[in-house]
């Protein structure tokens, strides 16, 4: 694997192990979360990064390959990464068909931590186009879960993350169960909560994983992107999903990459920002009835 991006990780493994049982054969992988599959696939002999194999028949190497020179062969990019499914990226480099499919982690035996029902969020991301960028937004979605009844866990690595003027602080009213923790403690959260909101990030693909409901809010990418088995909310404006747009490649060296918009402040973000609160606050809705859960997008 190509990536050290948790999201990448579990949308690809899933694709190797279809690999192994449609070829019969031995099969060698390298990730840089081993840790999470090695119980669940036992039949896959994984190695750490960089450890030297030998007698190797064929290798494939899963990730996004951007430069045309690398595109020589069916196992680099086939189609073009940002126009297809995550998932998709493996299986078209490794020959199969596509068709959704979670991963099988192993997760920890652990009863429910908290008193009452409670909901996860992650608010946070590795670049100010991948937020909810509604200012207040979150806190009103907390205060509003809160008065149906549910606690809200935050589960994001940070309290505060961002740089120069788009500093992102969680919200208001959560209880905080941020910091760099082991995935198997968020896997514990996420398994007993009543349901997850976040945005196209890892811990978005975390709860898809573990089989926990899942609203996922995101106007930077369109809703093929992600995983299909959630509320997606995305609000289609000419500006919407750049991500999947073809003409641009995300500067991840630039924390306010945007193609359209010189964007430097909060405010700036908020501007942009195409989903509304009462967009967030329809997929609650829907999800604590139940309404077309797990194939609705909310546009």
């Amino acid at each position: 694997f190509e990536s050290r991006s948790l999201g990448d990780t579990l949308a690809w493994i899933p694709y190797v192990e279809e690999f192994r049982k449609k070829h019969n054969c031995k099969l060698i992988v390298s990730t840089f979360l081993n840790h999470l599959f090695k119980n669940t696939y036992p039949h896959i002999k994984f190695v750490e990064p960089g450890m030297p194999v030998d007698g190797i028949y064929a290798k494939y190497e899963l990730g996004w390959f951007w430069d045309k020179k690398d595109r020589i062969d069916l196992q680099r990019n086939p189609k073009d990464p940002r126009l297809i499914p995550l998932g998709q990226t493996a299986s078209d480099i490794l020959g199969l068909d596509y068709k959704e499919i979670k991963p099988k982690l192993d997760i920890p035996f652990e009863k429910n931590r908290y008193d009452k029902k409670y909901v996860c969020i992650a608010t946070q991301s590795t670049a100010q186009a991948k937020y909810w960028n509604k200012i207040g937004g979150w806190d009103e979605i907390v205060s509003y879960l809160k008065s149906k009844g549910y606690e809200v866990v935050d589960i994001d690595s940070h309290h505060t993350f961002g740089r120069d003027e788009t500093m992102n602080s969680i919200p208001n009213g959560v209880i905080d169960k941020t910091g760099d923790l082991p995935l198997e403690d968020r896997m514990v959260d996420l398994y007993h909560a009543e349901f997850f909101i976040g945005l196209g990030s890892g811990l978005s693909w975390l709860s898809w994983a573990v089989g926990t409901p899942t609203i996922l809010i995101s106007s930077f990418s369109k809703p093929f992107a992600e995983f299909k088995k959630c509320i997606r909310v995305y609000k289609d404006t000419p500006h919407s999903g750049f991500f999947n747009d073809a003409r641009f490649r995300l500067n991840i060296s630039d924390w306010n990459w945007n193609p359209y918009k010189e964007c430097n402040t909060l405010e700036d973000w908020d501007k942009f920002e195409p989903i509304e609160i009462q967009d967030v606050m329809d997929a609650v809705n829907d999800m604590i009835e139940g309404v077309n859960y797990p194939h609705k997008v909310i546009d």
